[in-house]
């Protein structure tokens, strides 16, 4: 889950693996539009969090709006959505 949120910059997603392998934490837009890939990697297992700091993947702070993250893991995924407000 993104905390806080909503959230004025820095954003934490937070999430657990119960066994090692390839994870991918991508941002979108609400309507869709890849802003940034925050991981996309081997990960061990354990508690991981991740933090996105509001910017695009060319470093460039995204507008203020609801943005959602991606993970995939073990042949599943989930999404979770944040409200950024500058």
């Amino acid at each position: 889950r993104p905390r806080p949120n909503p959230s004025r910059g820095g954003v934490v997603w937070r999430f657990s693996l119960m066994d090692p392998g390839r994870v991918r934490l991508a941002i979108y837009s609400v309507r869709g539009y890849h802003v940034r890939t925050l991981f996309g990697d081997f990960a061990f297992p354990g508690v991981q969090e991740l933090r996105w700091d509001g910017r695009d993947r060319s470093g460039a702070r995204v507008p203020a709006g609801v943005y959602c993250g991606r993970l995939e893991a073990a042949g599943r995924s989930a999404k979770q959505c944040v409200t950024l407000v500058w």
